[in-house]
Protein backbone atom coordinates (compact mmCIF):
# COMPACT_ATOMS: atom_id res chain seq x y z
CA UNK A 1 0.00 0.00 0.00
CA UNK A 2 1.60 3.05 -0.65
CA UNK A 3 1.61 6.74 1.58
CA UNK A 4 -1.03 9.21 0.37
CA UNK A 5 -0.23 12.67 0.80
CA UNK A 6 -2.74 15.39 1.79
CA UNK A 7 -3.27 17.12 -1.93
CA UNK A 8 -5.31 20.22 -1.07
CA UNK A 9 -3.91 23.55 -0.42
CA UNK A 10 -4.26 23.99 3.30
CA UNK A 11 -2.09 19.86 2.90
CA UNK A 12 0.33 21.14 0.55
CA UNK A 13 0.84 24.43 3.25
CA UNK A 14 1.00 22.02 6.57
CA UNK A 15 3.44 20.07 4.67
CA UNK A 16 5.30 22.74 3.17
CA UNK A 17 6.35 24.22 7.09
CA UNK A 18 5.82 20.91 9.12
CA UNK A 19 7.06 17.02 8.96
CA UNK A 20 4.64 15.12 7.79
CA UNK A 21 4.65 12.19 10.34
CA UNK A 22 2.67 9.63 8.67
CA UNK A 23 4.76 9.66 5.76
CA UNK A 24 8.23 10.20 7.34
CA UNK A 25 6.98 6.78 9.76
CA UNK A 26 5.38 4.77 6.95
CA UNK A 27 2.05 4.42 8.04
CA UNK A 28 0.37 2.76 5.75
CA UNK A 29 -3.20 2.81 7.26
CA UNK A 30 -4.79 4.98 10.05
CA UNK A 31 -8.17 3.28 9.41
CA UNK A 32 -9.29 0.30 11.70
CA UNK A 33 -11.24 -2.92 10.96
CA UNK A 34 -13.99 -1.29 11.51
CA UNK A 35 -13.68 0.88 8.63
CA UNK A 36 -14.41 -0.97 5.17
CA UNK A 37 -13.84 1.51 2.26
CA UNK A 38 -10.88 1.41 0.35
CA UNK A 39 -9.43 5.21 1.37
CA UNK A 40 -7.07 3.84 4.01
CA UNK A 41 -5.72 7.08 5.45
CA UNK A 42 -7.91 9.78 7.80
CA UNK A 43 -5.75 10.95 10.16
CA UNK A 44 -2.29 12.94 9.76
CA UNK A 45 0.34 14.20 12.69
CA UNK A 46 2.16 16.72 11.79
CA UNK A 47 4.98 18.29 14.14
CA UNK A 48 7.37 21.10 13.68
CA UNK A 49 11.54 20.45 11.91
CA UNK A 50 12.80 21.05 14.91
CA UNK A 51 10.82 19.07 17.08
CA UNK A 52 12.56 15.70 18.31
CA UNK A 53 10.75 12.21 17.58
CA UNK A 54 10.88 8.95 19.21
CA UNK A 55 8.50 7.39 17.43
CA UNK A 56 4.95 6.92 15.75
CA UNK A 57 2.85 4.12 15.45
CA UNK A 58 -0.81 2.85 15.04
CA UNK A 59 -2.63 1.05 16.85
CA UNK A 60 -4.89 -1.39 15.11
CA UNK A 61 -7.98 -1.95 17.90
CA UNK A 62 -11.51 -2.42 17.38
CA UNK A 63 -12.73 1.04 19.20
CA UNK A 64 -13.81 3.10 16.30
CA UNK A 65 -12.52 3.46 12.42
CA UNK A 66 -9.94 5.68 13.10
CA UNK A 67 -7.00 3.69 14.76
CA UNK A 68 -5.39 5.76 17.69
CA UNK A 69 -2.13 7.02 16.34
CA UNK A 70 1.04 7.21 19.65
CA UNK A 71 3.19 9.68 18.96
CA UNK A 72 6.51 9.54 21.48
CA UNK A 73 8.30 12.49 22.06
Amino acid sequence: MRIISINTGCGEILESKLRNLIKEYNITDTRGTLYKKPIRHADYCFVTKEMKVKNLSAVNAKVSDHMPLILDL
